[in-house]
Formats: structure tokens, sequence, C-alpha cells
């Protein structure tokens, strides 16, 4: 059941396939929602099955992942928008059912097969990306924002980041993505120093090889610097011994990734469309407008904030997101409850290493 209950999970969250239909506050639901929902009462029985034990995995790093759900739960009680924030907070319940629901659907399984899992999880995930591209049905057009009409300018400018950038149609643009992607490379890295593995070696680069596709320049910053971190803690005995194994694949992805790179510098039209989005000061700027409207808001409200995912509805510079998550928690929650969320997060690679050091 362990394998059954993961796979599912895993198959519901790469393909979360969204109905538009409305549910009180709720405008739409995925049938990821719908697995989570289920998951919850089936928790709860295991939980009574083990004496009131539900396995959280490390307590540290559960506390810290829930604390960002906890800062959402409570600013409900001062929220500018009642119906954003509860969208926000049932969407923050969710990833913690998931992740609670995940690690017990995975706590008799061998490490071998939960990086199976994690492994075939990023393949669906570029499955479904596959297959928006090759425009097939049910998978030909993203799921749009409700606030975006089809046929806008704001549509078209959104439609035109799914065809410049690796992105998903049930999860997202490019930057969402690369989030989700960039997230299993470390995991990887350490699997495959751990193991000795060639497959692992080949799943990290290939999905680095995603990342770097989506032309998402913050992740692809964060995710070299972490690697680079990393190689530098790692035994120099060690970490010689496996750069070498790594340059075979190091190579390979490089001229894997030269290929579409190639293609698209071949189109000047398509070649600039990308260029001006990703490299011209008017991308920079337009973060630095967005971070200006972040602060001003953040000084006119600093210690109680504006409620979990409000500020966009507030300030239409803001509408897609400050684009920084320590500007979002301190406009959602002030700078005290957003401090202590930022911390959160800060902290959460730090417990995953003292957990590693005691396994």
């Amino acid at each position: 059941m362990g394998k059954l209950a993961t796979y599912v999970l895993l198959a519901a969250a790469a393909f979360p396939i969204r109905f538009y239909v409305a549910v009180g506050v709720f405008r739409s639901f995925s049938i990821f929602d719908v697995v989570i929902a289920l998951s919850l009462p089936l928790l709860l029985l295991r939980g009574m099955w083990r004496d009131g034990r539900v396995n959280v995995g490390d307590r540290l790093m559960f506390f810290l992942l829930a604390f960002p759900m906890v800062a959402a739960l409570v600013s409900l009680a001062w929220t500018k928008d009642l119906g954003p924030s509860l969208r926000h907070t049932a969407a923050s319940a969710e990833g913690v059912i998931a992740y609670t629901a995940m690690i017990n659907a995975m706590d008799r399984l061998a490490a071998k097969e939960v990086f199976a899992a994690i492994v075939a999880f990023v393949l669906l995930l570029l499955l479904g990306s596959a297959l928006f591209y090759l425009q097939v049905p049910g998978f030909e057009r993203p799921v749009a924002p409700a606030e975006l009409p089809e046929g806008s300018a704001e549509y078209v400018e959104w439609l035109t980041g799914f065809a410049t950038r690796l992105g998903h149609p049930f999860i997202g643009q490019s930057n969402a993505f690369a989030t989700v992607l960039a997230f299993f490379v470390p995991i990887m890295v350490a699997y495959a120093r751990w193991a000795d593995s060639r497959r692992a070696r080949l799943a990290a680069t290939l999905c680095t090889i995603a990342v770097l596709l989506t032309l998402s320049r913050g992740v692809a910053v964060a995710l070299l610097l972490a690697m680079g971190v990393y190689v530098l803690l790692v035994s120099r005995t060690r970490a010689r011994l496996q750069s070498a194994r790594w340059f075979p694949y190091a190579l390979g992805g490089a001229i894997v990734l030269a290929i579409p790179v190639a293609i698209a510098l071949s189109n000047p039209e398509y070649a600039e469309v990308i260029l001006e989005s990703r490299l011209e000061y008017d991308s920079l700027a337009a973060r630095l407008v967005t971070a200006d409207a972040a602060t001003h808001m953040i000084a006119q409200s600093p210690i109680l904030g504006y409620g979990a995912a409000v500020a966009g509805y507030l300030e239409p510079a803001l509408y897609g997101g400050a684009h920084d998550v320590f500007l979002e928690f301190f406009l959602a929650y002030g700078l005290p409850l957003g401090a202590m969320a930022s911390f959160s997060v800060l902290l959460l690679p730090l417990a995953a290493a003292i957990f590693w050091l005691f396994i």
C-alpha cells in the first residue's frame, strides 16, 4: 500500500488538472486538492491506529515547514481581504498535509525505492511540460489565472512566457516550474554521492538542464550557489573522486542543453523575445519597481501587514507578487511575524543538514 499511496500522491501533484467550479471563496479546485482532502482523514485514521501518533518525519523540519501555514492562519484575524487569505491558508495547509502524507506513505520504503519515486515524479513533471509543447489534447493550453480575461493584453503576455521558456501547463510558468524542479537537484546529487549511483547522476543532470531551460535567473543562481556550498563542504578527496565521475554527465548535459539553445537562437524573432525578456534592463527595472512598491506598503503597515496573499489585490504593481519570498512574508504578516516566517525558511537547509548528519 505504501508504494501505491506514494505514486497516487505523486501523479496528482504532477498533473493537478484544474476545474473552474466555484465553491465558496474558492474559485476552482484541482485533482490534487481532492487527493489531499482524502488524505487528511486517512492520516487521522492511521494515527488512531498507531495510538494517536502520526509520523511527521524529523520534528524540527516539520515545525519549520508548518510555521508559514500557522502564520497565514493567524493573519486571518486581521486580513484586509478574507477571500485571498483563506485561499492562501488552504494552499499552505495542503502543502503540510501533502508532506505528512508522503512521509507516512514512504516510511517503510527502502532508500532506493524512495529515490525511484523522486525520479519518477521529476520525469512526470517533464512529461507534462513536453505534452504541452507538443500540443497534445488536454495539455495544449495552460490554465490561466482566473483574473486574466482570455485575449487580453495581460493574458497574451502571460501566455508568451510559456512559448519562450520551459513551463508546465498545470503547475505554472517558468519561475514556478523552476522552483519545483530545483528542489530535487541537491537531493539527487546527495544520493549519487551516498549510493554512488549512475542513475542519480543522470537524473540530476536532466533536472539541472530543465531548470536552466526555464531561464529563471533567480532559481538558476540559487541552485549554482547551493551546489557551490555543497562542493566546499564535502571532503576534498571525495570531491575530486566525485568530480571525475560527474564529468561525462556534465559534458553530455552541456551538449544536450546546447541543442535547444542553438535552435532558439537560429530564429532571430524568437531569439529577440528571449534575449529581451532575460537580458535587457527593463526586466530588472520591473523587479525594482515591484520591490519599491512592496517596501512602501510594508512601511505603511509594519506590525501586522495586510494578511496572506492580499497585497496584490491592494496594489496593482504587486499583482504578480513581490518576486521575493521574504518581502511576501513581511507584506502578509508584518515585520515581527514575517521575520519569524523568514527564519523558518532560512533554517530549513540547516535542519536538513543536521538531520542528514544523524541518520
